[in-house]
């Protein structure tokens, strides 16, 4: 009798282990709150002398039972000048939750994708990314939380410095700005 009490005790236990362990490996983020634009929509920056609109050609959310069923997430503008806004999570149907995003051209087109890694709110490195991490921001007097300042690091890698080494990117918000290494021009969200 002791024996069968144990055995249902280990039961419970490992059950409830793994569902505790499946929650805290999953995104620290709302689904949802990643696809700031819909379709048709116009996204406006501006360098201070230009200003550059981008339409919203693809912007798509849908549920996936991959992922700790978190979903996943496209948005593709139409083509400005050089740029190109792109972003994708879960681009490869890996179990990591990964938000890569490209200025420059598609995601899965392009070598230089910016990565964020939401299954923490914190800093870190991924990638060949240094990701800094703010709760609160503060973007031409109006407040975000969760932002990210994603850098490519082209210190600690032989490679060429790519176009667009630079974003922040609010979770919810959108990129509210990205750095052009050859014109050496910031461009910054107009709201």
């Amino acid at each position: 009798m002791k024996k069968t009490v144990l055995l249902i005790a280990i039961l419970i236990f490992t059950i409830l282990s793994c569902e505790l362990l499946e929650i805290e490996s999953g995104m620290a983020f709302e689904h949802n709150n990643l696809l700031d634009y819909n379709n048709r929509d116009v996204i406006k920056y501006t360098n201070g002398i230009d200003t550059i609109n981008f339409n919203v050609v693809n912007a798509e959310s849908r549920e996936s039972s991959i992922s700790n069923g978190t979903g996943r997430m496209k948005l593709t503008t139409d083509k400005q000048g050089d740029y190109t806004i792109s972003e994708q999570t879960n681009q490869d149907d890996s179990y990591l939750d990964y938000l890569r995003m490209s200025l420059t051209g598609k995601v899965d087109e392009t070598i230089y994708n910016l990565v964020i890694n939401l299954e923490n709110k914190s800093s870190h490195t991924i990638d060949r990314c240094i990701v800094e991490y703010y709760q609160d921001y503060n973007f031409k007097g109006k407040n975000y939380r969760d932002v990210f300042e994603v850098s490519y690091d082209t210190l600690s890698y032989n490679f060429s410095k790519p176009k667009v080494p630079f974003v922040t990117r609010a979770i919810p918000g959108g990129i509210l700005k990205f750095y052009d290494s050859e014109t050496k021009q910031m461009w910054e969200l107009i709201e």
